[in-house]
C-alpha cells in the first residue's frame, strides 16, 4: 500500500461528513449550499465553570443566527434577510475524536489553560444528545449512533509546559490502563474520572470513542434473529437418540472400510515385492551369462592381438649399423656446440675481470681525494691555529706597553 492510499484509509476512520445549514428567519426557507465538508475531530468550546460533554456537543451543533452587517440574501425574498446557520451531519466515523479547547488567549495576547471540569461518560448516543434536526436528510438511518469511550489523553501541566499521558480501555473487556512513558499499569474507571478537572491542572484534553455495531431499529429484527439462534441451539442439543446410532454405525462402517483398505494395500506392497525380488534375480542371472560371454570374447582378441604382434616384429627390428651411425652423429653435435660453450664462458670472464679492474680504479681514486680533502683541512687547522697565537701575542705586548706607559 502507497502513503496515498494509507492516509486515505487513516483518514477514513476519523472523518465525520457534515453540510453547511443556512435558513432563512422570515421565510423558512433553506439556502442550498454546493459541496460538503467534512471534520477528522470534534473542537469543543468549554466554558470557564462545569460543563458536560453532552452540554458541549449541543452547543457545537446549535444554530447560530446570522444579522445586521450578516444578513444573507435569501432567494425567496428577494433580498438580506437574518439567517441561522449551522452544521448537519451527513455520516458519523468509525472512531470519534473529541477535542476539549482548554487552551485561550488573553486580550493580552498570553496563552493560558482552563482547568475547569468536563464530565464525560463512557457511552454516548448522538441520538440522546442532540436533536433530530442535527442529522441531514441524507443520513442513513440504519447507521449507528452509539459510541464507547477507548482512550483518554491527559495534558499536566499550565499552558507554556507540560507532560501528556493516556488511559486506554482493553479491547477484550472494561479494564482500563495508564500509559506514562514507557510506564503502564492497570486502573479503575475512578482514576479516569479524576481528569474530568477542577482541582488539578491534570486534565483531559482528547477523548477518543469507537462507534458500536449496528442494531436494527426497535430491536424487533435482531430479537427475532437472537430466537432463531437459540431455537437452533435447542434443537442441536435435543437431537433424536437415532440420529446418534445412526452417526455411531456411520463411525463404525468407515473404521472398518479403513481396516480392510489396508489390509488390501499391505498385501499389494507384499506381492510387488515378491515380483521384484524375482525380476532382480533373473537379471543377476541374465547378468552373469553375458560376463561369461564377455570373457570368452576378451579371451579370443588377445589371442589375435599376441599373432598380430609376432607377424610384425620382424619388419619393426633396425640393423646395428643404423644404431652405431645414429651415435656417431649425437657425438659429432656435442663436439661442435663444446668449443661455442668454452668461447662464451671464456668472454663472460673476461667481461667480469674488465669490470672489477674498473671498479678497483675507481675506489682507488675516491680514496686519494677523500686523502687530499683531509690533508686541506689539516692545513687549514694549522693556519687558524697560527692566526690565533699572533693575536694573543699582540695583545700581550699591548698590554705591556700599556702598564709601562702608566
Amino acid at each position: 500500500m502507497d502513503d496515498k492510499a494509507l492516509a486515505l484509509e487513516i483518514q477514513s476512520l476519523y472523518r465525520l461528513s457534515v453540510e453547511l445549514h443556512h435558513q432563512c428567519v422570515e421565510c423558512d426557507s433553506n439556502q442550498p449550499l454546493p459541496g460538503s465538508s467534512y471534520l477528522l475531530s470534534l473542537p469543543l468550546h468549554i466554558r470557564n465553570q462545569n460543563n458536560t460533554l453532552k452540554d458541549c456537543l449541543a452547543s457545537f451543533f446549535e444554530l447560530q443566527k446570522l444579522s445586521g452587517i450578516d444578513n444573507y440574501f435569501c432567494d425567496q425574498c428577494k433580498t438580506r434577510t437574518p439567517f441561522t446557520h449551522g452544521h448537519r451531519i451527513l455520516s458519523l466515523p468509525p472512531i470519534l475524536c473529541v477535542q476539549l479547547q482548554r487552551f485561550r488567549y488573553s486580550d493580552s495576547g498570553w496563552m493560558y489553560k482552563l482547568d475547569c471540569s468536563v464530565e464525560f461518560q463512557e457511552s454516548l448516543d448522538f441520538q440522546d444528545i442532540c436533536s433530530r434536526d442535527v442529522f441531514s436528510k441524507d443520513f442513513q438511518k440504519n447507521e449507528s449512533t452509539k459510541y464507547s469511550l477507548f482512550a483518554v489523553i491527559v495534558h499536566s501541566g499550565f499552558a507554556m509546559f507540560g507532560h501528556y499521558t493516556a488511559f486506554v480501555r482493553s479491547t477484550t473487556g472494561s479494564s482500563w490502563f495508564y500509559a506514562d512513558d514507557n510506564h503502564v499499569g492497570p486502573v479503575s474507571w475512578e482514576a479516569v474520572r479524576e481528569t474530568y478537572g477542577g482541582r488539578s491542572s491534570r486534565t483531559a484534553y482528547m477523548l477518543l470513542y469507537r462507534r458500536e455495531p449496528t442494531l436494527t431499529q426497535g430491536g424487533g429484527e435482531g430479537e427475532e434473529q437472537e430466537g432463531e439462534r437459540q431455537e437452533g441451539g435447542r434443537q442441536e442439543g435435543e437431537r433424536p437418540e437415532g440420529g446418534r446410532q445412526e452417526g455411531e454405525r456411520q463411525e463404525g462402517g468407515r473404521q472398518e472400510g479403513g481396516r480392510q483398505e489396508g489390509k488390501r494395500q499391505e498385501e499389494e506392497v507384499q506381492e510387488g515385492g515378491r515380483q521384484e525380488g524375482e525380476r532382480q534375480e533373473g537379471e543377476r542371472q541374465g547378468g552373469d551369462e553375458q560376463g561369461g560371454e564377455k570373457q570368452e570374447g576378451g579371451e579370443q582378441e588377445g589371442e589375435r592381438q599376441e599373432g598380430e604382434k609376432q607377424e610384425g616384429e620382424p619388419e619393426r627390428e633396425k640393423p646395428e649399423v643404423e644404431k652405431l651411425e645414429g651415435e656417431r652423429r649425437e657425438g659429432e653435435k656435442q663436439e661442435r656446440e663444446k668449443p661455442e660453450g668454452e668461447k662464451l664462458e671464456r668472454e663472460n670472464q673476461g667481461g667480469y675481470k674488465q669490470v672489477g679492474e674498473k671498479q678497483g680504479g675507481e675506489k682507488q681514486g675516491g680514496e686519494k681525494q677523500e686523502g687530499e680533502i683531509l690533508e686541506g683541512e689539516k692545513q687549514a687547522g694549522e693556519i687558524l691555529e697560527g692566526e690565533k697565537l699572533e693575536r694573543e701575542k699582540l695583545e700581550r705586548e699591548k698590554l705591556e706597553r700599556e702598564n709601562q706607559g702608566g
